[in-house]
């Protein structure tokens, strides 16, 4: 009966004024409200170290990635929600001490889809809201740690003894044509030949084990400078094993003694690590050339587990007053579910030509 009473309503909402539709907590979604686009650019004191002519590149090629993603028909004219667009140089450095590290400079562009509702009679948007964080679609060019968002492989997080991350694998659930939309919302576009992972090796995962493991000594082994005896049993893990086998790929399980136990390759379930590949950028492009550019949808597996159950909206067909209904029972707002269209609709051809050509022969 409720399923009904929602269908009812969103075919007299269509054909009345604006569709209305009551959401969760009393709200009334507003999926036909017309939308609005705007552009911020937020500098802060972590912008990178560049001149003039290189910040000057660097936002040009800013504004020619939010125009790509602003031509989506979807969001050229948006309806149910604004969309806006935070420009920002400024992350990541000096917090991350690989990508002040790194030559190419980096850049990100979050897109909120901040949908209408009506609460007491009054209209505002979920960022006027301000009780939740509106779904998003993030874009960044020249940052590694936005490939693997999601698969950090441990907390801590293990790094190489360079400080680079040490990852799961990324896992295809959905291609657009020859692009491919990993399980964590991702899509990675790279201008070189180069493979964007390598294998961690056993010996740098398990050095980094260790070194986690001696700042969190029990105090009377700290007192007797000594190794407790988890950390020793890395120790001996790491000394038995030959040469060859400490240049060959981590493995991991969830299942393992500890949670972070090396395992044979050959074990079901065995996790393969990795980390991206230090030598993916090409130090002969100016370092304000675009050599990798990362999308990322928000949630996209949560949203997707909502529909599992509706084929036609997982396929991305247009929203029917009835399929409408459904998003609002199924506790997903507009903007959610157009963050999810945003995945097939967006122009990957056009931000892929962005990226800096021609390619060197691989190395």
């Amino acid at each position: 009966m409720k399923h009904d009473a929602l269908i009812v309503l969103a075919w007299i909402a269509t054909l009345c004024c604006p569709a209305l539709l009551h959401g969760q907590d009393g709200r009334v979604l507003l999926p036909d409200q017309p939308g609005v686009w705007r552009s911020t650019y937020k500098s802060s004191p972590g912008t990178p170290k560049a001149n003039a002519a290189e910040l000057a590149t660097l936002r040009t090629a800013l504004a020619a990635i939010e125009q790509v993603v602003h031509a989506t028909p979807m969001l050229t004219a948006p309806r149910g929600f604004d969309v806006h667009a935070w420009q920002r140089l400024d992350r990541g450095c000096p917090s991350n001490p690989v990508l002040c590290r790194q030559a190419p400079l980096a850049g990100w562009i979050r897109f909120d889809f901040e949908g209408y509702e009506s609460r007491n009679g009054k209209v505002m948007t979920m960022s006027s809201a301000v009780d939740q964080d509106p779904p998003n679609v993030d874009v960044a060019f020249n940052d590694p740690e936005a490939t693997y968002v999601l698969h950090e492989a441990g907390n801590p997080e293990p790094t190489d003894p360079s400080g680079n991350k040490i990852v799961g694998p990324l896992i295809e659930i959905e291609r657009v044509g020859d692009v491919v939309i990993y399980d964590n919302g991702v899509v990675i576009l790279g201008r070189n030949p180069r493979p964007f992972f390598v294998p961690a090796t056993r010996e740098d995962y398990l050095r980094d084990i260790v070194k986690q493991l001696a700042k969190t000594r029990n105090p009377d082994a700290s007192r007797a400078g000594r190794p407790d005896a988890i950390e020793q049993l890395f120790i001996d893990e790491l000394a038995a094993l030959s040469p060859e086998q400490r240049q060959s790929q981590a493995y991991t399980h969830a299942d393992s003694p500890t949670s972070s136990r090396l395992v044979p390759a050959s074990r079901e379930g065995a996790t393969p690590l990795n980390k991206f590949n230090p030598a993916y950028f090409d130090p002969a492009l100016p370092r304000t050339a675009i050599q990798l550019i990362t999308v990322r949808f928000t949630n996209l597996e949560d949203v997707r587990a909502h529909l599992r159950e509706r084929p036609d909206l997982l396929e991305r067909k247009p929203i029917t007053p009835e399929r409408l209904a459904f998003l609002v029972e199924s506790g997903l707002s507009v903007a959610w579910y157009r963050t999810f269209e945003a995945a097939r609709q967006l122009d990957y051809s056009a931000l892929a030509a962005l990226l800096a050509a021609p390619a060197p022969l691989a190395r």
